[in-house]
């Protein structure tokens, strides 16, 4: 059960009840003495309830308006002269308006009516609210000399839907109650839609008791009333409104509704920074609500920039034009003095200060009067706000209070936007960082982050330059120019930047500029702090020594870790680039190992097949444009009489590009086509840019022409023999490199050693005779000669045979001299090499080596001479060689002996060839096995190997070839093969 004390007491409420019906009042009595504890005292008549009036202290007066001889609001008028306090509520069935109106004018607390199925509860409530609304309600001195008129009250469910009225509450609204019946309270109060809810406001009743505010109602032609409200729980299904009405009422000066209208924008403001509504959208709600609660005609919140300039963050009631820079750092402004008095500014007339006078922009926006106060958060100095009116009025001490309440807000949500800007960097800076390709960019990307934090004046990032052991500056914020910080210092002892890059820790610095210095522990001292980035470099920050450092401080830690770890990927990423080239150098140069070892064998098979020199050129010219990136090869042939070049063979895209061309080889060699400049100089020459050049040659241009963009000459040759040359070119500039230089020029020379090998085969097959002459040779620099004088014994040159590389491999026997000496002397002799010991014949051992170009057996041959036979002892020896009957035998002797002075002519002797003679048989032979299968015929017979018993094993033979055994097998068996068809074949 219920209990209602009167205010004044802990006691029952003193219930006047004032009711003609007897039966009707004592059931009601009975009710509201059993049910809500009142001490109830009934009448039916008005003389003795103003009898009880005037001489009991009741809490409150209920009367049917019903009354023998008067009606309730007679009763009413008569109880407001003798007490004027005193809550009144007044029974009705039905009530006409003027009734209703003369009521309201008498002064009814309320006026309900009795046949509401909750009327019992409803009165009950009804009186326990009058009776505290005399202690609770708005006193006098709140609201000046105006008191509020009651304004009835109504019955909300759960859902704060109307269940029913009171007529006086009805009236003030200027509806009839039965329109108001099921509607929403958001009908009479729509601002409540904004700002509450009905689960909130519901569960603060519940929770705390009755809510008391000021608010606004609309009625219903759309006017506004301010009143004070009150909501009750009568239980946790219905609920008790009632209101008063303040109209001509003021709080502290300030037109009521006005206050109410800034308690609303006070409610509205706080709850969009509860929502975390975004701060531009929060900053353009603000002013557009403050210019309406304070009835100005402009608002702006200034927003000043770290250089010191204002910028109109937000602003209502200006024109278009406005620029966005109200206030440049340079000038004094008043939005400056604003921010440094630290307390409101309120002007009434904008000439009599100096500041805001001078302002352009409020005398171009014509403002007389005006408000501004200080956005200072956390002593962060970052705005104003501004209040302005075109003509001359003052602001009160409530209207600062609620423009310092709107501030306050203002200041938690400037604080969460630095907060949440300073988050949004630190959470969007990894993924930057994770974009950018170089030290470089991360360093700018850093600096720019570290510069959008509230606190932090500058910043820069050096990193370390190894080759020279200092700290080199990467990036830096447009202030470290200002501040001319200097470069921290290259060795340890100068500096605390150096200190920390050492020791990879944090330094605080109480010296910022000119250099970082002064360290200090007390981060309050700080106005600079140094991070170590590893092995990298430092991070430097200023700090303003405003606000929070500690937290600026957390914020630059976790930028150098990301700075750190963005820098260790470029290292990582950069190591693994380097890894990736090499290999990638590795792998295509194995791959062109791998072609040129193609191209080599390709070339080799062509030299050992061709049974000419034109089948020869034919085959070097389509194997070298079917290599990448030659789209064009020929040949060219020496002429040494009219020492001109004439084309042999071609592959490849000619589109008769050697038709329009000569080549003469007295021209200049600037002046020449490649081909003419190899041959001339025994050069290669390699252009890798065609059109690179402005010189105006023939060639050149038809080579362009034809798409030509790089070319490659060598020549081709054998000693002193000048065959011609080869010349390959590319449809791309620098195609051709030195490698091709160096593989095309050894296809050359391996192509003029096989022209030399065809040219004197063909002469000694296609002649009809020969012209054998036999020399003495007494030498004794010859070290053939002396190494028999050495041994008192016999060299003799048992075979000699050419190599597929182009050396020339032969067998030798020397008596009375050990193994040991002869490779000793061999060692020191510049006309052998690779010289091994291969048997022993008695008192004679064999030995096989390769004769270099110096010896006499390579210069015989170079003279197209066949060495028959070379026997040395210690006093001389003999060489007996074979040239064709047509040769120029007086040029060769002189040739030879130029070269020995010591040799003689013994004995010149001409013979004619006979059909199937020894030579012809072996020139056949030589035809038919390949060099390898001849190299290795030789040998096998040289070395003993088919003596009885063997004189060297095919394992011993295998290895004076530098050949596997199954090797040495295989090219043995295919030469006797071939051997055998010759002998057979032809019978």
């Amino acid at each position: 059960m219920a209990t209602y004390t009167s205010p004044q007491s802990s006691k029952p409420i003193q219930l006047l009840y004032v009711d003609p019906d007897r039966e009707a009042a004592a059931a009601t009595a009975t009710a509201l003495e059993t049910e809500y504890s009142m001490d109830v005292t009934r009448t039916t008549r008005a003389s003795k309830a103003l009898e009880y009036v005037e001489t009991e202290p009741f809490d409150c007066l209920v009367s049917d308006v019903r009354l023998p001889g008067t009606n309730g609001v007679e009763l009413l008028e008569a109880v407001r002269t003798r007490r004027p306090d005193l809550p009144v509520v007044l029974l009705v069935r039905t009530a006409p308006k003027s009734f209703v109106e003369r009521a309201r004018a008498a002064g009814a607390t309320d006026i309900l009516r009795t046949d509401g199925t909750a009327q019992n509860r409803w009165l009950a409530s009804r009186i326990a609210t009058v009776v505290a609304e005399q202690d609770v309600g708005i006193a006098a001195d709140d609201i000046g000399e105006a008191l509020p008129t009651p304004g009835g009250s109504c019955l909300l469910d759960a859902r704060l839907r109307v269940r029913d009225i009171s007529e006086l509450f009805a009236d003030l609204y200027e509806y009839e109650p039965d329109e108001l019946i099921g509607e929403s309270w958001t009908r009479l109060f729509p601002a409540d839609r904004e700002t509450r809810t009905t689960e909130g406001l519901l569960e603060a009743v519940r929770r705390n008791g009755p809510s008391v505010d000021d608010a606004l109602s609309v009625r219903s032609d759309g006017r506004t009333v301010p009143v004070q409200r009150s909501i009750a729980a009568i239980d946790s299904e219905t609920y008790l409104c009632s209101v008063l009405d303040l109209t001509g009422t003021s709080r502290g000066g300030v037109p009521i509704e006005r206050y109410v209208r800034q308690r609303q924008v006070l409610a509205s403001l706080s709850l969009e920074v509860r929502d975390e509504i975004e701060s531009d959208a929060f900053f353009e709600s603000a002013v557009t609500s403050v210019a309406d609660a304070l009835d100005a005609d402009r608002c702006a919140i200034f927003e000043r920039r770290p250089d010191g300039t204002f910028v109109l963050r937000s602003g209502t009631g200006w024109d278009e034009g406005v620029e966005r820079t109200v206030a440049r750092s340079e000038t004094q402004s008043h939005l400056t003095a604003t921010l440094e008095s630290d307390a409101p500014v309120r002007f009434a007339d904008r000439r009599s200060h100096d500041w805001v006078a001078q302002s352009p922009l409020l005398v171009e926006s014509a403002i007389d009067s005006g408000l501004e106060l200080p956005i200072d958060p956390f002593d962060r100095s970052w705005g104003v706000l501004g209040v302005y009116v075109t003509e001359r009025r003052g602001y009160s001490d409530p209207e600062i209070a609620f423009a310092e309440s709107v501030v306050a807000l203002l200041g938690v949500v400037v604080e969460r936007e630095r907060a949440n800007t300073t988050w949004t960097t630190l959470r969007e800076l990894p993924s930057r960082l994770d974009r950018d390709e170089s030290p470089r960019e991360v360093s700018d990307q850093v600096v720019d982050a570290a510069d959008s934090f509230e606190g932090v004046s500058a910043a820069a990032i050096y990193l370390y330059d190894e080759d020279e052991d200092v700290l080199r500056l990467s990036g830096r914020t447009r202030e470290i120019t200002e501040r001319s910080v200097d470069r921290p210092a290259g060795t340890l002892d100068e500096g605390p930047a150096w200190q920390a890059f050492v020791d990879h820790e944090r330094t605080l610095v109480a010296e910022f500029s000119p250099r970082p210095a002064m360290p200090v522990s007390d981060p309050s001292l700080a106005r600079g702090a140094v991070f170590s980035l590893g092995r990298h470099g430092v991070f430097v920050a200023a700090i303003d020594g405003a606000g929070r450092a500690d937290t600026a401080l957390e914020s630059l830690a976790i930028v150098a870790s990301l700075t750190r770890a963005a820098l260790l990927r470029l290292d990582h990423e950069r190591q693994l680039a380097e890894r990736d080239e090499t290999i990638d150098e590795r792998t295509e140069a194995v791959t062109r190992l791998a072609a040129v070892a193609e191209l080599t064998r390709q070339i080799d098979d062509a030299i050992v097949t061709a049974s000419s020199r034109e089948e020869l050129e034919t085959a070097v010219c389509n194997r070298l444009v079917e290599c990448d990136p030659v789209v064009f090869a020929w040949i060219g042939a020496y002429d040494e009489v009219g020492e001109t070049i004439e084309p042999r063979a071609w592959a490849g895209t000619e589109r008769s590009y050697l038709n329009s061309v000569s080549i003469d080889t007295t021209a200049s060699t600037d002046d020449q086509e490649p081909m003419g400049a190899a041959v001339e100089t025994g050069e290669p020459q390699l252009i890798q840019r065609l059109l690179a050049s402005d010189a105006a040659e023939q060639w050149r241009r038809e080579a362009t022409r034809r798409g030509y963009r790089s070319a490659l000459s060598v020549p081709i040759s054998y000693g002193d023999v000048r065959y011609g040359g080869l010349t390959i070119y590319a449809d791309r500039p620098a195609a051709l490199t030195a490698d091709e230089r160096r593989i095309v020029e050894a296809i050359g020379k391996r192509v003029g050693h096989a022209f030399h090998r065809l040219e004197v085969t063909r002469t000694h097959l296609g002649t009809a005779g020969v012209v054998e002459l036999e020399f003495w040779v007494r030498d004794t620099d010859i070290p053939f000669v002396q190494w028999a004088a050495e041994a008192d014994g016999r060299f003799e040159l048992e075979n000699v045979f050419s190599q597929t590389d182009g050396s020339i491999r032969g067998l030798f026997t020397i008596e009375h001299l050990e193994v040991e000496r002869v490779l000793e002397l061999a060692s020191h002799a510049s006309v052998v090499t690779d010289t091994t010991f291969v048997t022993e014949r008695g008192d004679k051992r064999l030995f096989t080596c390769l004769f270099t170009s110096d010896s006499v057996v390579s210069r015989l041959l170079e003279y197209g001479a066949v060495l028959r036979s070379m026997v040395f002892e210690p006093d001389g020896g003999t060489l007996i060689v074979e040239l064709p009957a047509d040769t120029d035998v007086r040029k060769f002797i002189a040739a030879f002996s130029a070269a020995y002075p010591d040799a003689e002519l013994v004995r010149r002797h001409h013979c004619d060839r006979v059909p199937h003679t020894r030579f012809e048989f072996l020139a056949e032979v030589e035809r038919r096995l390949t060099d390898r299968q001849y190299e290795v015929l030789r040998t096998a017979y040289a070395s003993g190997y088919y003596e009885t018993p063997r004189e060297s094993s095919g394992a011993e033979v295998a290895a004076m070839l530098d050949i596997a055994q199954p090797t040495f097998n295989h090219h043995l068996h295919a030469a006797q093969r071939k051997l055998l068809t010759i002998l057979f074949d032809d019978e």
